[in-house]
């Protein structure tokens, strides 16, 4: 039976333009994972919506913003760097990889060790013990979790999603038994919580990924300065990211926050799925040049689109009832949630900007990655203070869709 399953999987490689093969086995473990990861947040969403008020759970979300921008000017490309080295054979990026990224590390540890001693003197001790928590725990977890861009290099997808598993669901499990158990108000308990239950099992992953692959010390000597280049390009991007967050608290406060985000999750976790398609990419990606793609990808790109507008359709019906059912402290999200869903059609980018960084293309990485964020920070700069929640909604959808078409443009003119 898998001798013909593989057989009539290879018969539909002239059809569909691509391995399907390849799909079929590397998707099933990222999609097996993605499902498992998804259902663990899922759960925690409901907990959070359910047992805590919307002022904590907005000063939550609003520390976990502030990491991600202070992790902004971390080496936040190391991890693809590390996956395009090994995908060439060269082992010993992941060793080289995790000494690099905490030694580069410091100037963000001490950028949100500032943030504390900030709210420290305002009298906020929440946010700067939340913080203080943040600045040790963020660079040993990136650091340890640089495994995964290994295995994927390696086109482990089995052994990734099976370490995926754990490191998905130990700080749901934990967060939801601590909610639980009564202790629903003090935040700096739940980012404590969260960065031990990420650190501890991605640390024994990583040291365990090590023993098994015995990687040799062989390196590219381009992969820290493709590193350094990638973090650079990121820059704006990983700012832009979390910057709408961080703006919806100081402009209309914690409550609108947590609005906001429970409004923003069901879009978020479709696209969670687009990252099966960028790990499998990658390594194809790399191994094919330029005017092969320019030949191939655009098929690809429109079945994406297509696949997107489905489940677009079946988003919009069910986003409804699922508030109403699960969320009835958050009926107020859904007409927002409605209008963010349309962000999961700009999903099929996805082939375009990893091939860039398959290829190496810094300069037109470089200006995607910088117009782009600069458009969505200035949409949503622009738009907060007078539309309020519907104002980073537009903002979110428009640069989304401007972003698609930068990268278009872009990938034409290669």
């Amino acid at each position: 039976m898998k001798n013909k399953s593989a057989a009539f999987l290879r018969r539909l490689d002239p059809y569909m333009k691509t391995d399907v093969m390849y799909l079929a086995t590397g998707g099933f473990w990222l999609m097996l994972g993605q499902i498992v990861g998804t259902a663990a947040g899922l759960a925690l969403t409901l907990v959070f919506g359910n047992f805590v008020s919307k002022e904590v759970f907005g000063n939550y979300k609003y520390v976990l913003s502030l990491a991600g921008i202070f992790g902004a000017i971390a080496l936040t490309g190391m991890g693809s760097a590390v996956t395009q080295a090994v995908a060439r054979g060269f082992d010993g990026a992941l060793r080289e990889g995790f000494r690099t990224y905490l030694q580069w590390s410091i100037p963000s540890m001490f950028a949100t060790l500032a943030g504390a001693v900030y709210y420290w003197a305002n009298d906020n001790n929440v946010l700067a013990l939340s913080l203080f928590i943040v600045a040790l725990g963020s660079p040993v977890l990136n650091a340890c979790n640089l495994y995964t861009s290994f295995l994927q290099g390696k086109k482990d997808f089995r052994r990734n999603t099976i370490y995926g598993f754990l490191i998905s669901s130990t700080p749901p499990l934990l967060l939801i038994a601590t909610m639980l158990a009564g202790y629903v108000e003090w935040v700096p308990l739940f980012v404590l919580i969260y960065y031990i239950a990420m650190i501890a099992p991605s640390a024994y992953f990583h040291m365990r990924t090590r023993a098994l692959y015995r990687p040799s010390n062989v390196i590219d000597v381009e992969t820290a300065p493709y590193a350094w280049h990638l973090s650079l390009i990121n820059v704006l991007g990983r700012i832009a990211a979390y910057i709408d967050k961080v703006l919806v608290f100081h402009f209309l406060g914690a409550a609108p926050l947590a609005i906001y985000t429970f409004a923003s999750a069901p879009p978020q976790y479709v696209l969670k799925f687009n990252g099966i398609f960028r790990t499998l990419a990658l390594p194809k990606l790399a191994a094919r040049d330029i005017p092969t793609l320019k030949a191939t990808l655009p098929r690809k790109i429109a079945l994406h689109f297509a696949v997107a507008l489905a489940v677009l359709g079946v988003y919009e019906i069910l986003v409804s009832p699922f508030f109403r059912f699960f969320l009835p402290q958050y009926i107020d999200a859904i007409p927002y949630a409605w209008a963010l869903g349309l962000t999961i059609l700009s999903a099929p980018g996805v082939w375009l900007g990893q091939t860039l960084i398959a290829h190496m293309k810094k300069r037109a990485l470089y200006f995607m990655n910088t117009v782009s964020p600069i458009i969505k920070m200035g949409l949503y700069v622009s738009l907060i203070p007078i539309y309020g929640i519907w104002g980073v909604v537009v903002a979110t959808v428009a640069s989304g869709f401007i972003g698609f078409m930068i990268a278009a443009i872009i990938f034409k003119r290669l």
